[in-house]
């Protein structure tokens, strides 16, 4: 049929698919390949393996109601670090109050396939101008010392900081996660008078230690 130019569709998972599988060759070889695989409520562990696209052609993720904080188990672990948003869009659009975790879904999904055009097509070196834009406003905030408009412009940096972290996460590169893991242990490593033993009594002596702890990191490296 596909050889006739039938379109063809797969639900959730291609026949001869295996929703857990991580290596091609356990692949069934009589595997449909589609060309759309429409997949129920998230995208499946095999949906992210690089060899999947061959097989499930446009993955399509349909919500059909399930809430997550519903679920039994927790979400996914390497759907979140491929950047596969681990809410749905009706669920994130029905809430009243936003945590950072969905804050970082909202990204996910603005970036998914079914997401939003202009979004979908950022890169890092596109989103260059837009950070750039977003930090001066921030700064304009301040000197104007309006907390509304500051608080809004703190909203927009934060957007652009997920963005890139929600590329890097498709990219296999870094995510969210590593991002917040990277700067907490920095902060923790480079404050040893606040998460340690040793005693400082000026703002000169904490600067001059601050410097001395990033010397040798940099050195380290």
């Amino acid at each position: 049929a596909k050889a006739g130019g039938t379109v063809v569709f797969a639900l959730d998972i291609p026949s001869g698919m295996g929703g857990d599988l991580e290596d091609e060759s356990e692949l069934d070889e009589r595997c449909v390949r589609a060309d759309y695989t429409v997949t129920f409520h998230a995208k499946k562990k095999v949906h992210l393996q690089d060899f999947a696209s061959d097989y499930c052609g446009n993955i399509i993720v349909a919500d059909i109601g399930i809430v997550d904080d519903e679920l039994d188990t927790a979400p996914d672990d390497s759907a979140a670090a491929a950047g596969v948003p681990r809410q749905s869009a009706a669920v994130l659009a029905d809430k009243e109050a936003y945590s950072f975790d969905d804050f970082v879904d909202i990204v996910a999904q603005l970036r998914a396939p079914d997401g939003c055009v202009w979004d979908r097509a950022q890169t890092h070196e596109t989103l260059k101008k837009y950070l750039s834009e977003e930090a001066q406003e921030v700064l304009d905030a301040i000197d104007n010392k309006d907390n509304e408009n500051l608080c809004e412009e703190l909203g927009d940096l934060l957007l652009q900081i997920v963005l890139h972290a929600q590329i890097g996460s498709e990219d296999g590169a870094f995510t969210m996660d590593d991002v917040i893991q990277g700067i907490s242990e920095k902060m923790v490593r480079r404050h040893p008078w606040v998460f340690g033993d040793m005693e400082i009594d000026s703002i000169d002596e904490n600067v001059y230690l601050w410097e001395q702890i990033k010397q040798k990191e940099k050195a380290s490296k």
